[in-house]
């Protein structure tokens, strides 16, 4: 009887650290997703805070300047005649696919000059630096002989200025 009791306050004993362990896991994870939770908050309340400040932007950009309004619905009205005649032009899917392949040469246009724009600014950028480069590297060697041309003065000012070495020993 005794050693029964044994086993089962050790399985009583072993549960009750698994039940315990699983609790503290339990927890340990509620913490970690309280803080997911306050950092997703925070994201949504900036979201939100942005959100506003552009709604407020476009807001006073609508109703502050004059003329800009005119301007605004003048460009608005095109590009709902414009998607009107594409969506429904009568010449149908072929007028349509003109429209798109002209689209597409525009933004390959677009590219192309992109890609040149970033070449010549690589390319001056490149010139730019050579050249400093080069002036630094004119700089350094005009210091450079500056330099020792004033070190080589200085040591004939020096060796003008010192007795001769022959008269400065002394015998005891």
């Amino acid at each position: 009887m005794e050693l029964m009791d044994r086993a089962n306050d050790r399985r009583r004993m072993y549960t009750r650290d698994r039940i315990e362990h699983k609790l503290d896991d339990a927890i340990r994870d509620n913490v970690r997703l309280e803080q997911a939770n306050e950092l997703l908050k925070a994201e949504l309340e900036r979201d939100d805070r942005e959100r506003d400040h552009m709604w407020s932007a476009v807001e006073t950009g609508m109703g502050t300047r004059r003329g800009s309004g005119r301007i605004r619905r003048l460009f608005l009205i095109g590009a709902g005649v414009s998607a009107a005649y594409v969506f429904g032009a009568k010449a149908g899917r072929g007028r349509y696919d003109e429209i798109v392949a002209w689209w597409e040469r525009m933004r390959g246009r677009a590219g192309q000059m992109q890609d040149d724009m970033q070449r010549t600014v690589t390319a001056k950028a490149s010139d730019v630096t050579n050249d400093l480069a080069g002036k630094i590297e004119q700089g350094a060697a005009k210091t450079s002989d500056v330099i020792e041309e004033g070190g080589h003065k200085a040591a004939q000012s020096v060796r003008a200025t010192s007795p001769t070495s022959g008269s400065t020993t002394s015998k005891p």
